[in-house]
């Protein structure tokens, strides 16, 4: 995030930053913003390619300006760390010198207890193009080597900062790895075990009586399978309160609730305006009360439906039969094949008037 004013720079012992013969101002303005971001402010060019003062170096670094505007230029390494008591030297390829490797992850550690017990430590960072020389490697006592890619080692100049000072950084951060992070509206406690207890013990007794546990030998499995479900997940206090409003409400709901979707397009939600009477299937036509149920279970009555599926189906077809009227002639059809009497649904040649049935 760019901002109006440089921040000012962090103090106390740290570790220098040394860019040696560094190309591209853009790399050094973005490698003292890589430094600031990890609280480092030494920084110490050698021989820079464009000279210095750099103004694509300015630009780059943003917030971090103030560290630019300090920065320290030298003719050659060993002017660089001649105060320093310990010397890193970053590197992708294999040298022919025995020396400590370590790698980044390692380097924070170790350069924080270099600073605090042994004194000023510098590390150096080659050119873009084709890193340290040797005779400048020979000048540190300990290399340092990324772990990367085999085919693919070599960082950019302000990335191998970043990699460094984030190890410097991280090694005394007492940020802890994982943390739940909670809004205005939350506290944040996680729940504690009897909370969750608690919630197990209202679930599991609203499923028995619902009729969750129908297999009685594999109860105990599936209590298991959901308190795994909710070790997992790790809930807030105010968490498992909703849990225990939504069983709650579950609980207490009505047996049978109808969709507000279904109400509406049925014209019977409250305070809805009435919609004219209009056939959407054969088990009920709005605004005429629900037919009667069809009788089933025995040879007759399925007779009467066959006869009854096949008459509506006959009177349909007639070009006067509007839906409504169809409906009413359903519930006809119902009525009728729903007594235990003879089948009453008239034959084809004794279908009745369709008018008949508004």
């Amino acid at each position: 995030m760019a901002r109006d004013k440089p921040l000012p720079v962090p103090e106390g012992p740290q570790p220098a930053v040394v860019l040696v013969r560094p190309q591209l101002g853009q790399n050094i303005g973005m490698a003292a913003r890589a430094m600031l971001n990890c609280g480092l402010s030494d920084l110490r060019i050698v021989a820079p390619r464009d000279g210095w003062p750099n103004e694509d170096a300015e630009a780059a670094a943003a917030h971090a300006r103030s560290v630019v505007d300090q920065a320290r230029v030298y003719d050659d390494v060993p002017s660089a760390v001649a105060e320093m008591a310990r010397v890193y030297a970053t590197t992708a390829r294999e040298r022919d010198q025995v020396k400590w490797v370590l790698t980044p992850r390692a380097t924070g550690a170790d350069l924080r207890a270099a600073v605090r017990d042994e004194g000023p430590a510098a590390v150096l960072f080659g050119p873009e193009k084709q890193g340290l020389e040797n005779d400048e490697v020979a000048l540190a006592d300990t290399l340092i080597r990324a772990p990367l890619n085999p085919g693919a080692t070599s960082l950019n100049l302000a990335q191998a900062v970043l990699l460094i000072a984030y190890e410097w950084w991280t090694a005394e951060d007492a940020t802890p790895a994982v943390k739940l992070v909670s809004g205005r509206q939350n506290s944040g406690r996680a729940a504690r075990a009897e909370e969750l207890d608690n919630f197990m013990a209202r679930l599991e007794a609203r499923l028995e009586a619902a009729g969750y546990f129908n297999i009685p030998e594999k109860r105990p499995a599936m209590l298991r399978n959901l308190r795994n479900i909710f070790a997992r997940a790790r809930p807030t206090a105010a968490e498992v309160d909703s849990l225990h409003g939504m069983v709650k409400a579950l609980w207490e709901a009505p047996k049978v609730t109808r969709r507000p979707r279904e109400q509406e397009r049925d014209g019977t939600r409250e305070g809805a305006p009435s919609r004219p009477p209009c056939v959407r299937g054969f088990a009920r036509c709005p605004g005429r009360g629900p037919s009667p149920p069809l009788g089933r279970g025995d040879d007759q009555v399925q007779e009467r439906i066959t006869a009854a599926v096949g008459w509506v189906r006959r009177a349909s077809r007639q070009p006067t039969m509007r839906p409504c009227r169809a409906g009413t002639a359903v519930r006809w059809v119902a009525a009728r094949t729903h007594s235990t009497g003879p089948c009453q649904a008239p034959p084809p040649h004794r279908i009745p008037a369709i008018d008949s049935f508004a």
